[in-house]
């Protein structure tokens, strides 16, 4: 009884440490994003010119057939940058050539010496805890699939609704595009059969954890397996059909959303996924995810901040459409409450994309989601 005892007054001591960061010499570590105050140098490696160096062909002719220019926004960081970074003792995960920075773990102690680096223009919190690391899980295309264990429904009344039976019935299923969805994890994508076509045919181009860095997107959680099955699965049982909006596409599976706890880290994530989509040369951006209140309470947005401008992840969604991409993401929902709660998340209030709210089957809204306005 004592021991126990002894047990869970440890527990309280243990789960406080974890909820705060890693505790190193009476400091704490947490993550940072470091923004950098140019790309230049005589030794600065990359140029506009040479977009081949830093982007896929794909990702250069998507650009080309909408006349959007190579700008310098496309440019890697410096990678001295990145180098001095870590020589101060600096973990470093992730750099964002949009918002010209990386995403670090850094010890407070040492936050005065980041701060002090020549190029270095600003440093922000954007969560107290550590989750990165740079150890790998090896992941392999399944090769034997379960087929699910029940089947509750079909897919014909969203198919009509959208009018994708008559583009089904004209062949049109998503040939040639390239779709990234961003969530919180696929969970199942690599065991079940309405997901067996995709890996047979080689069309899931690419996956990456930009949540732990673990090199595994089958794992977190399931609501990315909810999305990416409403677009992308392909399954026929005598219970009935589930098929997706697009079958036939190509996909780049990321995950941004932390389950345990809601940080601007994740703004940062879904940064970070939509340049590496970008890279790729998607097509679309698929992302059912929104944010407005966080574990840290400055970190909060009002409903002044719906302006497409002030949201990391709203400026990310904006810089994905002037990209070249078609950038899809969920109204929120909030809309059970009374205003102004039922504002929408961002980046629903991003210009330039598209923000879906839900409906019944009868076409009258679902109370849960949220209707705006933006400011």
């Amino acid at each position: 009884m004592k021991n126990k005892q002894i047990i869970l007054c440890l527990l309280p001591v243990i789960l406080s440490s974890l909820a705060f960061g890693q505790e190193a010499g009476g400091s704490v570590v947490n993550r940072y994003f470091v923004y950098f105050s140019d790309k230049a140098g005589d030794s600065y490696p990359y140029k506009v010119s040479n977009p081949e160096e830093f982007l896929t062909q794909r990702s250069i002719d998507r650009k080309s057939k909408q006349n959007i220019s190579i700008k310098v926004t496309d440019l890697p960081v410096n990678p001295e940058y990145v180098q001095q970074l870590r020589d101060t003792g600096a973990e470093v995960f992730f750099s964002s050539r949009w918002f010209n920075g990386s995403l670090i773990h850094a010890d407070t102690n040492f936050l005065s010496q980041i701060n002090a680096l020549a190029f270095v223009d600003s440093v922000a919190l954007v969560a107290d805890t550590t989750v990165l690391s740079f150890k790998k899980q090896e992941t392999e295309a399944p090769t034997v699939f379960d087929d699910p264990p029940s089947i509750t429904g079909n897919s014909d009344i969203q198919l009509t609704m959208l009018g994708a039976t008559q583009m089904h019935e004209e062949n049109v299923k998503g040939q040639g595009m390239l779709i990234a969805v961003l969530d919180n994890g696929f969970t199942g994508v690599n065991r079940f059969s309405p997901f067996q076509h995709v890996w047979e045919d080689n069309r899931i181009v690419a996956t990456k954890d930009f949540v732990r860095n673990s090199g595994n997107v089958f794992q977190y959680g399931d609501h990315g397996t909810s999305v990416f099955s409403i677009i992308g699965a392909n399954y026929s049982s005598a219970e009935g059909d589930l098929i997706g909006i697009a079958p036939e596409a190509s996909f780049i599976l990321c995950v941004t959303e932390e389950n345990r706890s809601e940080d601007r880290v994740e703004e940062y994530n879904w940064l970070l996924a939509a340049e590496y989509a970008d890279s790729l040369g998607a097509d679309v951006i698929n992302a059912s995810v929104g944010y407005k209140t966080f574990d840290i309470p400055s970190h909060n947005y009002s409903s002044r901040d719906l302006d497409g401008e002030t949201a990391i992840i709203s400026r990310a969604a904006e810089m994905a459409s002037n990209k070249g991409m078609i950038v899809v993401t969920s109204a929120g929902n909030t809309g059970r409450r009374n205003p102004p709660g039922n504002l929408m998340g961002h980046p629903a209030d991003a210009r330039g994309i598209l923000a879906v709210g839900s409906v019944e089957p009868d076409f009258t809204k679902s109370d849960f989601s949220s209707v705006g306005p933006t400011t």
